[in-house]
C-alpha cells in the first residue's frame, strides 16, 4: 500500500488494529498554522509532525502530565480541543481568569499564584496566593496527586497536588493553583475534578474507564483484542470540558484569554479543503474527513489541525492499494 500526498500538509498512513480486531490503515493529516508578522495565520514554515506517542512535559517525571498527546488512534468521537501554554499576566497578580471559546462553547479557569496548605480554625485550608506573572497551565498545578509512597492517589490526576494519607500531611505543602471558577479549592478536604486545558493520559480517569473491562472473561474469550464494552471516547484526549460532540466547521472563531503576552489569542478555524481517496482494484472510496483534534499554543501563535480516515486493508481484489491525500477547489 502506498501513500500519495498531494497537499502542503503533513500526512501519514499507518497499519493499525481496530477495536473489533480488523486490520485497517489509519490515514492522519496534520496542518500547522502560525501567525506571521502581519497577524495573519499562514501555514507554518516548520510544521508539527504526526506524533505516534505522548510527549511529556518532563521526561524525568513519568507520572507527570502530557505536553503533546499521541495522534495515533482509530476513529474518535467529535473533536478534542487541547491548549498548551501558560497563564500570562502583563503585571504581577495573585489571580488570573482564563477562558477558551470555540464558537459558542466556553471553558473557563482560574489560576492563582503559589499558595500552600496551612492549619486554620476550619481545618487544613488553602492559604492566600502570592503574586505571579506566569504559571504553566499543567495538571501538576491542579488538584490531584499521589502520596510519596504511592499508597494513595487521585486517579483522575496523579500528577496534581492535594492528596495525602492524612490531611495534616499537607500542611506547608503546595496547594492547587488551577481550578474551575464554580469549584473553588478552599480546604484540603475539598474534592473537585481536576481542572486544566491539556491532554489527559490514557491511564487517568475518566478516560481509562472507556477502555472497557479487562477481567477474566476478557482474558479467556477476547484477549488481545479490546473488551466488548470498549467505548470510542477512550480515544478522546482533551479535558472533558473541551471535548466537543461535533466537529466545528471552518470559519468557527476561537479565542483564548489570559495565555499570551500579545493579548487575547484569536483566529478562525481554517478550511483545509481536504479529501482522502482509497484506491482498490477497480474501485475508489472518497471521504472529506472532519477535524478531530485542534491543538493551540497561544503564546507561540500556532494551531494544529488533525484529521483522520480509517480504511480496511481488505484482501485480494479488495486489497487497499493506495491512499491519496488531496485538496479540492
Amino acid at each position: 500500500m502506498s501513500l500519495v500526498n498531494a497537499t502542503r500538509y503533513f500526512a501519514n498512513a499507518l497499519p493499525f488494529t481496530a477495536p473489533n480486531g480488523q486490520r485497517v490503515v489509519v490515514t492522519l493529516v496534520k496542518a500547522t498554522f502560525e501567525r506571521n508578522r502581519a497577524g495573519e495565520f499562514v501555514l507554518a514554515a516548520k510544521p508539527s509532525p504526526v506524533r505516534l506517542g505522548e510527549e511529556l512535559w518532563d521526561d524525568n517525571s513519568p507520572h507527570g502530565s502530557v505536553r503533546y498527546p499521541s495522534d495515533l488512534s482509530c476513529e474518535k468521537t467529535g473533536t478534542d480541543i487541547v491548549v498548551v501554554g501558560s497563564a500570562i499576566s502583563p503585571k504581577p497578580v495573585t489571580r488570573l481568569d482564563l477562558m477558551v471559546r470555540v464558537g459558542a462553547h466556553e471553558a473557563p479557569l482560574v489560576v492563582f499564584g503559589p499558595r500552600v496548605f496551612y492549619k486554620s480554625p476550619r481545618g487544613v485550608a488553602v492559604g492566600p496566593p502570592a503574586r505571579f506573572e506566569e504559571v504553566p497551565v499543567v495538571y501538576e498545578h491542579a488538584y490531584g496527586g499521589m502520596a510519596a509512597d504511592f499508597g494513595c492517589a487521585d486517579e483522575r490526576n496523579p500528577a496534581g497536588r492535594g492528596v495525602a494519607h492524612k490531611i495534616t500531611d499537607l500542611i506547608d505543602t503546595p496547594a492547587p493553583q488551577i481550578e474551575h471558577p464554580a469549584f473553588p479549592h478552599e480546604l484540603a478536604t475539598d474534592d473537585h475534578p481536576p481542572a486544566g486545558y491539556g491532554a489527559m493520559r490514557t491511564h487517568w480517569l475518566p478516560r481509562r474507564s472507556f477502555a472497557g473491562t479487562f477481567d477474566d472473561t476478557w482474558r479467556e474469550t477476547r484477549m488481545p483484542l479490546l473488551p466488548v464494552d470498549y467505548n470510542p471516547l477512550f480515544e478522546n484526549v482533551a479535558h472533558p470540558s473541551l471535548q466537543l460532540s461535533e466537529s466545528p466547521p471552518a470559519g468557527t472563531p476561537i479565542s483564548i484569554l489570559g495565555m499570551s503576552t500579545a493579548g487575547p489569542f484569536q483566529c478562525e478555524i481554517p478550511d483545509l479543503k481536504l479529501v482522502i481517496h482509497a484506491l482498490r482494484n477497480g474501485s475508489k472510496e472518497t471521504v472529506r474527513p472532519q477535524i478531530d483534534l485542534i491543538l493551540i499554543e497561544p503564546e507561540r501563535g500556532r494551531v494544529e489541525l488533525l484529521a483522520r480516515a480509517v480504511w480496511t486493508m481488505g484482501r485480494g481484489k479488495t486489497s487497499l492499494r493506495e491512499v491519496r491525500v488531496d485538496t479540492y477547489l
